[in-house]
């Protein structure tokens, strides 16, 4: 019950938020294609320092007579606007220092939306051409925002076999040109990712007790990564909701 309370909760403010910064974010949104269109022409810009150390605030609120709060940690502020831009960042670097994306290689990757607009935007930024499989009823936008990234999109539907088609297609394309797969679901980097950078955050802004940690149950790689390093650290979590 207290998980469900605070997760509508930080909904409903995460909300409202997201209603005042929808300027901020399409100004955004124009400034990394200005970026990236830059540096393709010779121009060199660092965006990474845009990816990570997001705000996370403190909201007071008041329940059945009883003060209480809610640390929300604001991911769009991201430079994409959400917090897959860690995950992509992390995977392209890890992969880069192992040598395993080598210079020019094609990146591929099979996505329903976030993760690929931020491997579409960094991809580029690298010099990476990007390859991207997403069911078809994803929203129009999302397509839209990782083509001015300059990303190949395929769209696949439910008949032609939905999500899981787009994986396979995803694993043949990367063996056919000899390219990099993501592979998100499986690459430990995306836990590490929220392991390194996300939960350290956390702990080091927190300054009390924590009594849960909600997270969308569809991002448990956040979530594990959250898991793992809070139980290493002195902060106390008394529970986690997922």
């Amino acid at each position: 019950y207290i998980c469900n309370f605070i997760t509508k909760s930080a909904t409903l403010i995460i909300a409202i938020y997201k209603k005042f910064s929808m300027t901020i974010n399409k100004l955004q949104t124009f400034g990394i294609l200005y970026i990236i269109r830059q540096k393709s022409g010779g121009m060199k810009m660092d965006m990474m320092k845009n990816i990570g150390n997001t705000p996370m605030i403190k909201i007071t609120y008041k329940y059945k007579g009883k003060i209480n709060f809610i640390y929300t940690k604001l991911e769009y502020y991201n430079l994409t606007g959400s917090i897959k831009d860690r995950v992509a960042y992390y995977i392209i670097k890890k992969a880069k220092e192992t040598g395993t994306l080598k210079e020019g290689m094609p990146i591929i990757e099979a996505t329903s939306g976030n993760t690929g607009i931020s491997l579409s935007a960094l991809g580029t930024y690298f010099g990476h051409p990007v390859y991207i499989f997403m069911p078809d009823w994803v929203s129009k936008e999302r397509v839209k925002i990782m083509e001015s990234y300059n990303a190949h999109v395929t769209l696949v539907s439910r008949e032609q076999g939905g999500f899981k088609r787009c994986i396979n297609e995803a694993k043949k394309l990367a063996k056919i040109k000899n390219g990099f797969l993501a592979n998100q679901f499986s690459n430990t980097d995306n836990i590490l990712a929220h392991y390194e950078t996300t939960g350290q955050e956390i702990i080091n802004t927190l300054t009390e007790d924590v009594y849960g940690f909600v997270s969308r149950s569809w991002y448990r790689w956040n979530f594990n990564g959250y898991r793992a390093k809070t139980k290493k650290s002195k902060q106390r979590f008394i529970s986690n909701c997922n």
